[in-house]
Parts: structure tokens; sequence; C-alpha cells
């Protein structure tokens, strides 16, 4: 979607509704995103506990955002939710998460399994469908005697 520099101007001052000043900042894949920063407080001490460095950061910066745009592309991951830096560890991340999810999934079965001795269900849409059914008779009952 394009957006006339009229409207991004509004957009980046705030618009013309009021409300907080936003920021502009740049993802690692080169996408452009309006944001109001996210300003935190940081104290950093050494072992004596004497302060070395405190200011205030933005956590938006922590995401991978920067304030100019990207020199090198990076590809979104939708298995970790990070950047990369080719297709190819996209996709192998996205392997590896779907892995660990199943392995996730098995271990949750086997806990559910030992701590209430049966199965999880997973396929219970028959029941669910003769509750429903047995919850609109009574409903249509209920109105019958209501209305009588």
């Amino acid at each position: 979607m394009t957006i006339s520099p009229i409207t991004q101007q509004d957009v980046s001052s705030g618009g013309s509704w009021g409300g907080p000043r936003k920021q502009r900042y740049y993802t690692p894949d080169g996408s452009e995103v309006y944001a109001i920063p996210a300003t935190r407080e940081y104290v950093i001490r050494d072992e004596a506990g004497k302060v070395i460095r405190q200011g205030e950061r933005d956590a938006n910066l922590d995401k991978g955002w920067s304030f100019s745009p990207p020199t090198v592309l990076q590809v979104y991951c939708p298995g970790c939710g990070k950047y990369h830096d080719d297709a190819k560890k996209v996709s192998g991340c996205v392997t590896k998460s779907a892995k660990a999810a199943k392995q996730w999934e098995s271990k949750a079965q086997k806990q559910y399994e030992a701590q209430h001795g049966k199965p999880v269900e997973t396929n219970n849409t028959a029941a669910l469908s003769a509750q429903v059914e047995a919850l609109t008779a009574l409903v249509a009952q209920l109105l019958e005697e209501k209305n009588g």
C-alpha cells in the first residue's frame, strides 16, 4: 500500500488526532514501521555495585529495528519471529521449531496421561455436538414454557 507524502508526514508527527509522537523505524527486511518510542531507563553496575553507566534506551531497537534503512536486507522467520540472513536459514529454523513443537506436544500428552490416567481426547467433536443438541433442546423447552 502506498501512502501519500502528506499522510506519511501526518502519521509521523503523531497524527491530526493528537496522541504521542510516532517515530519511523526500519525493520531488517526493509519495511517502514511507525511506532511510539518505548523508552526504558537502564543502569549498568560493576561487581561492587558502583554505577558504571545509566541512561535511557529505546526498547524498539531491541526488536532489531533501526532508525536508518538496512544496507543488507534480511528475511523474516515465522518459526522464531526474528530475522535471518537467507531463506535457507529460515527454512531450517522453521523445521527446527516444528520439530521442537512436536516434542513438546508429545511430552505434554505423556504428562497429561500420567496425571489423569487417560489419554488426551484430541477429537471429541461428536461429544460436543451431542452437548450442543441437548442444550438447544433445553433452551427450546424453556422458551416454550415461558411463552406457554
